[in-house]
């Protein structure tokens, strides 16, 4: 028995009805596949199913990552963009923002009505955009960006959707990168990553109207000589 023995189990547990899922044994047919811990499974679920996607990686603007997304879903293509702008960016998810302020300042913006807060992105973040035919692989994207941070020196925790830094003079933790995820139906998710090198604190104060309970703060905050391009060489290795 192994993985696949197991995502069967899943899959035929999940087509039943409540009732009938009560006498499945859900639980024991999982531990005879060789998964007693289920966490256990569903990371080992999710790493194989990443690792079956193949990706292309397209560099882009937010200019044009909107028609790039809806084009490469169209033509039924999976697809990492990494995102670079010479201008700062207001991104909207769900919350609220003061777009006024957006509009009256000529901010460049998009609405992309994610799972999340509002981001502020300056020329020296990092944002990815990835086009994936799985959902719930948000917490897997984090895990592995993780990982590269840390192949870059970054000491950080995982707290929920996030990445923070502590600092002992401080006494805090400052979130450093956010994940979302938006679902598209059926068939295709899109799993959105920010990773603040350098802020704009005075944007960031004028037009984030929700407070985060997570200070932001940039990676350059405590790792002055760490730079965006050194991130994207990783992305590029870890999906290739």
């Amino acid at each position: 028995m192994g993985l696949k023995e197991a995502m069967k189990v899943e899959a035929d547990y999940l087509k039943l009805n409540t009732k009938i899922a009560d006498d499945f044994y859900f639980k024991e047919k999982m531990e005879f596949a060789g998964y007693p811990d289920l966490e256990k499974y569903f990371k080992e679920k999710q790493e194989y199913l990443f690792n079956q996607t193949k990706l292309s990686i397209v560099e882009t603007t937010p200019a044009t990552i909107v028609n790039e997304t809806m084009q490469v879903i169209q033509k039924g293509k999976q697809t990492c963009f990494i995102i670079s702008q010479p201008t700062t960016w207001v991104f909207y998810g769900i919350d609220e923002a003061n777009r006024q302020y957006v509009t009256d300042h000529n901010l460049n913006f998009l609405d992309l009505k994610y799972q999340g807060g509002t981001i502020i992105s300056t020329p020296k973040d990092l944002e990815l955009v990835i086009v994936m035919k799985q959902h719930d692989m948000n917490y897997y994207v984090r895990d592995n960006v993780s990982k590269l941070l840390n192949k870059m020196g970054v000491q950080h925790l995982s707290n929920g959707n996030d990445l923070l830094i502590h600092s002992d003079v401080l006494l805090n933790d400052f979130k450093i990168c956010g994940f979302a995820e938006k679902n598209l139906g059926n068939e295709y998710s899109i799993y959105y990553v920010q990773v603040s090198f350098k802020l704009n604190r005075d944007l960031i104060k004028a037009v984030c109207i929700t407070d985060s309970p997570k200070t932001p703060m940039g990676i350059n905050d405590f790792y002055p000589n760490l730079k965006r391009e050194q991130l994207v060489e990783l992305v590029k290795e870890w999906l290739s």
